[in-house]
């Protein structure tokens, strides 16, 4: 689980949080992208308005278990992996924190769609 700054696009947040069950990252964005999302990983949501095309490398439509499901199956593989951060509460349950940044992004997806498909009639 990531937490990130937002640095445009995203109103009404200053961070992000959204999990991330791989490493991935988008590093060397051409200049047409706007880095929406960034840490010491990686971007993590980026948008390139001249191809109209959104990057999301997390998965902000996981449910609250899906992300220790993984992990544990991961884990019975043998794999050396870390646990999620900022996802386990003391007790070792999986926090649902990203729900309301998730309505948000899709929302924000879904008008900059909207937007694109306007300016092109």
């Amino acid at each position: 689980m990531y937490e990130t700054p937002v640095y445009s696009l995203l109103k009404g947040t200053k961070t992000i949080q959204v999990p991330q069950s791989r490493y991935f990252k988008i590093n060397g964005l051409a200049k047409s992208w706007q880095v929406i999302t960034n840490d010491k990983d990686g971007s993590l949501i980026s948008f390139d308005r001249t191809n109209r095309t959104f990057i999301i490398t997390g998965h902000p439509e996981y449910d609250r278990e899906t992300l220790a499901n993984e992990y544990t199956r991961d884990l019975k593989r043998g794999l050396s992996i870390d646990e999620p951060r900022n996802y386990f509460d003391k007790n070792k349950i999986p926090q649902k924190t990203w729900s309301r940044n998730s309505t948000l992004l899709y929302s924000t997806w879904l008008d900059l769609a909207e937007n694109c498909k306007l300016r092109q009639f």
